[in-house]
């Protein structure tokens, strides 16, 4: 077996790159034609071009990029997707309408995607769904999913040999966020509660690492809570500058209310950051609440600021969690070879054509 693969994304290229790696290691994949409106360019991977004008605007590139999938969808053997937004829907209707099995990459969580009838349908209808950790599949088999399931990680080999280490020297902020500046994210609250631990901290210091469409109405929120003093807008890091913000902090926080299995939280835990991060997506798994991290309820008003407070007070504990985070990563780093991802996308994959041959969707 020998495949041709359309594979559908929005992402940035780093976690683009996370994605198709494993792929691109298989001696089963001839090549991917990418469909994304950014160009992208690596070993097997074949961009598929846009008009200028097209890759510029955002409703008229999606739609030029859908309307290259359906024309082309049976050039391929097979569609995958990262079920975000609406590219696992752009791909179910591409797979329906040319006959081609289309497996959803599941990167947030089940029940937020459950909720939505037309991305239900989309993965309900799916040859084979890719999931990010074992909460996930067991919440598709709650929801009646009969196809292929298997957990497909990102790959990660631990920080770079060259990372130097953190000293009380290094530290320029007590917490750092690492996330888009979107809604599923809620700094909003964040920021109310790092407000609250303000009456007791002065002088707390967060880094907002990131962009996205809702950083004016955080700016402006900062500026409300009198938090501008506390508060630095980092931006988009790549990778040596991201590696210098997580030196520089004490802990990573997450507040969102819709995740998979976050890599920031990985990353973070890998160079001994204790972290604090909402029970959603794939973390209560990943993290052990009062061990590698605390864990809170999303929206559990001074929830967030009685975890910070806590490490704050507590420095040996707060090294103790930052310790056994990363004794979890290195026990992991086995799971999210190359290899081993690899060999988990070979098994779904001719499952889910098997399942297509045989005229199986995902929900009998």
């Amino acid at each position: 077996m020998v495949l041709k693969i359309a594979f559908v994304a929005g992402l940035s290229d780093k976690k683009l790159r996370q994605k198709l790696q494993p792929l691109q290691a298989l001696s089963i994949v001839e090549h991917i034609d990418l469909y994304r409106r950014q160009p992208y360019a690596d070993h097997k991977i074949r961009w598929q071009k846009l008009p200028h004008w097209a890759v510029r605007g955002r409703v008229v590139g999606e739609l030029m990029r859908f309307a290259l999938l359906l024309f082309r969808a049976r050039r391929y053997d097979l569609i995958v997707a990262c079920h975000q937004e609406y590219h696992g829907v752009m791909a179910w209707l591409a797979g329906k309408i040319n006959r081609r099995p289309v497996v959803q990459m599941i990167i947030g969580e089940v029940d937020w995607i459950w909720g939505n009838p037309i991305f239900r349908r989309a993965v309900s209808a799916a040859s084979g769904c890719a999931v990010r950790g074992g909460i996930s599949v067991d919440r598709l088999k709650h929801y009646g999913y009969q196809g292929p399931v298997a957990v497909i990680g990102n790959p990660y080999s631990g920080p770079p040999a060259t990372q130097a280490q953190r000293t009380p020297e290094s530290i320029r902020y007590d917490l750092i966020c690492v996330a888009a500046i979107v809604d599923a994210k809620a700094h909003c609250w964040l920021l109310n509660e790092v407000a609250a631990v303000k009456t007791e901290l002065p002088a707390i210091r967060l880094a907002l690492a990131g962009v996205g469409n809702l950083e004016s109405i955080v700016r402006q929120q900062v500026e409300r809570l009198g938090l501008t003093d506390n508060v630095s807008f980092l931006g988009w890091l790549d990778e040596p500058q991201l590696q210098d913000a997580y030196r520089s902090s004490r802990a990573l926080i997450l507040s969102s209310w819709h995740e998979g299995l976050p890599m920031c939280v990985v990353e973070a835990m890998s160079l001994g950051l204790p972290v604090i991060v909402t029970r959603v997506g794939e973390l209560p798994w990943l993290v052990e609440d009062g061990v590698s991290g605390i864990m809170v309820e999303y929206n559990d008003t001074g929830a967030l600021a009685e975890a910070i407070l806590a490490l704050s007070r507590d420095p040996e504990t707060a090294h103790r969690m930052g310790a056994a985070g990363q004794r979890r990563i290195a026990d992991l780093l086995v799971e999210w070879r190359v290899s081993a991802i690899s060999q988990s996308w070979q098994t779904l994959l001719s499952s889910a054509c098997a399942n297509a041959s045989r005229g199986h969707a995902g929900r009998s």
